[in-house]
C-alpha cells in the first residue's frame, strides 16, 4: 500500500504488472533483443557489457582510435519500428573507454516480426569499428623567413608536437626555411630522407606574390592539393 501511495504521489495511477507467463513466441522481451543487436552491432575495437539495463546497452571502444560507423545500415535500422541506435559522429576520434553508441529495443516486449527485420538489417556485419590510428613519423616544416631569421619566435612546433606524441606518433625532424621556393623543396625532400611519412608544414597562405610555400611543396611532389579550405577566419 506504501509503494502504490508513493506511486500516486508520482502522478502515477495505473501499475502494469508483468506476470510470470511468457507473452509468446511473437514477442522479444527487451534485454534480450538488445543483446542481440550489440551483438550484431559491435565490430573490431568494440566491447560492451553482456548485461542490458531496462533493454539498452551500451557499446564502448576497446581501444584508440577512430570511430567509424556505417551510416546508412544505421539510418535503415532505426527506421524500424520499435528499436533505436544512436552513436558518436563518424570519424571521431575515440578514446579507450569512452561510449561510442547505444542500443534498445523501445516496448517493454518487441514484435518478433520487427526484431527480425532489424536483425536483417544488421546481417551484412557490424554497424561500428574502432580503426586503430596509424604511427606516424612526422616532418614539421615552418616556413618564413622572419622564422628563419629569429626576428619571430616560432610558436607552431611545440603545440604540433604535443599533438602528434598524444596520438602516438613521432616527430623525427624538424626544419625552419625562409619564404623561398627552393628553400621549401629542399626542407621537404630532407625531411622525408628522415623518414618521415607525414609532413606538416606552418605557414600563412595567401595571394601575395612573394608566398611560395604551396610553389615549394608541389615542386616537392605533392598531388591533388586543396587550395582554400571552407574555414573562417582563413581560407
Amino acid at each position: 500500500a506504501g509503494d502504490l501511495c508513493r506511486l500516486q504521489q508520482m502522478g502515477r495511477k495505473y501499475v502494469y504488472v508483468d506476470d510470470a507467463g511468457k507473452p509468446g513466441s511473437e514477442w522479444v522481451h527487451e534485454n534480450d533483443a538488445a543483446l542481440a543487436f550489440a551483438r550484431n552491432m559491435a565490430g573490431e575495437g568494440i566491447v560492451f557489457d553482456e548485461t542490458p539495463r531496462e533493454g539498452k546497452i551500451n557499446l564502448k571502444a576497446a581501444r584508440n582510435g577512430m570511430l567509424l560507423v556505417d551510416e546508412r545500415r544505421l539510418e535503415r535500422f532505426n527506421m524500424v519500428s520499435g528499436v533505436m541506435c544512436a552513436c558518436r559522429k563518424n570519424y571521431s576520434l575515440t578514446l579507450k573507454g569512452h561510449t561510442i553508441a547505444g542500443t534498445r529495443a523501445i516496448p517493454l516486449y518487441l514484435a518478433s516480426v520487427d526484431f527480425d527485420r532489424a536483425l536483417a538489417v544488421l546481417e551484412d556485419g557490424p554497424l561500428f569499428r574502432i580503426q586503430e590510428l596509424r604511427k606516424a613519423k612526422i616532418g614539421i616544416l615552418i616556413t618564413g623567413t622572419e622564422v628563419f631569421q629569429g626576428l619571430v619566435k616560432d610558436r607552431f612546433e611545440p603545440i604540433i608536437r604535443a599533438k602528434a606524441e598524444n596520438l602516438g606518433c613521432t616527430v623525427v625532424e624538424k626544419k625552419i626555411v625562409p619564404d623561398d621556393r627552393e628553400a621549401i623543396f629542399r626542407g621537404i625532400r630532407e625531411l622525408i630522407s628522415h623518414g618521415a611519412d607525414l609532413l606538416i608544414t606552418t605557414a600563412g597562405l595567401s595571394v601575395d606574390p612573394d608566398d611560395v610555400t604551396r610553389k615549394g611543396i608541389v615542386d616537392a611532389g605533392a598531388r591533388d592539393l586543396l587550395y582554400g579550405a571552407p574555414i573562417l577566419p582563413g581560407a
